[in-house]
């Protein structure tokens, strides 16, 4: 008997060991860091967060295989902050923590949010610390090595000039007049023909808008603002374009309601000059510029750096 339960116990141990091997594995190394199963598949729900939960069995492999690319980076970036000495400041943790929980209505509701990422406070903290620590790494290694010259915006405006093109635009204003349950087309129409006849004696526009219009631009007179043509539904662009400034037109219904719209300005097509688009430009050379040399300089990073990865020799 003692025998046979020595066997059981001996098989159990062997299943268990046989079980930790598939579950809990170094799927990775990363100079002298090691990164388990376990470690992975936390950065996966950090990151995915109930969604990891519904990712179908055929594209696990393909996740796993870019969430560890993501790790390893992450170790990489670490391991350099740690090799510059760079440290961060409590004022700076502080700031970054504040500059977050403004995103949430109430300290119960960010305190939730922790919760739901699995988070404690210090923890939170910790996390907060090496991604300035890292941003700080990431400026003085490649962003503070970018320059956009003078040359490269004017180059980049003549070669995409029509994107800085400024189609038609009208300014135009509205008088709504709702249908629902408790008004029938019939009589948002003979509402709207009343403000017609009105507005044909002289009646002053914005004033009708505020008492009568239910539209969501009442309290201002009714106006919508800068509009492209294409911004509209066909058969009401067709209308608004083909009224004269100051002109307003007749009754126009749609599922919506009733309105009368009032053409208040309109500009014609043009080229927006350089000096307009200058800084967008040279925000997007520059964002641009960053993400080439900021791959680069993490592929030199990886390359000098032992890296170990044997996540796919789990499923040899």
């Amino acid at each position: 008997m003692k025998k046979i339960l020595c066997g059981i116990l001996f098989f159990l141990f062997l299943a268990g060991v046989s079980e930790a091997r598939i579950v809990e594995r170094i799927v990775a190394v990363v100079e002298d860091e090691i990164i388990m199963m376990s470690e992975l598949k936390e950065f996966i729900a950090a990151n995915l967060g109930e969604a990891a939960e519904w990712i179908p069995g055929e594209k696990m492999d393909a996740v796993q295989v870019y969430a560890l690319d993501r790790l390893i980076e992450q170790k990489l970036l670490q391991n350099e902050v740690k090799k510059r000495g760079i440290e961060v400041t409590q004022e700076k943790v502080e700031q970054g923590i504040s500059t977050i929980k403004e995103r949430f209505a109430s300290e119960e509701e960010f305190q939730l949010a922790l919760q739901a990422q699995g988070l404690t406070e210090e923890e939170f903290r910790k996390n907060i610390a090496e991604e300035i620590a890292v941003a700080t790494l990431v400026k003085r290694e490649v962003s503070d090595h970018i320059r956009i010259e003078d040359e490269e915006i004017e180059a980049s405006y003549l070669k995409n000039k029509e994107i800085f093109r400024v189609p038609p635009q009208v300014e135009i204003s509205q008088i709504l007049i709702r249908v629902g349950e408790d008004r029938w087309l019939a009589e948002a129409e003979k509402k709207g023909a009343e403000l017609l006849e009105k507005l044909g004696e002289g009646a002053d526009f914005a004033s009708l808008a505020r008492e009568h219009s239910d539209g969501p631009t009442a309290e201002a007179g009714g106006t919508l603002g800068l509009i492209t043509r294409r911004e509209l539904p066909p058969e009401i662009g067709e209308i608004v374009f083909a009224l004269e400034v100051g002109e307003f037109s007749d009754l126009v219904v749609t599922p919506g309601g009733v309105h009368i719209f009032r053409l208040d300005a309109r500009y014609e097509e043009r080229q927006k000059e350089l000096a307009e688009v200058e800084r967008e430009i040279r925000r997007t050379l520059f964002a641009r510029k960053m993400r080439q040399r900021y791959q680069e300089w993490l592929d030199a990073l990886r390359n000098k750096s032992y890296v170990r990865i044997m996540l796919m020799e789990l499923h040899d």
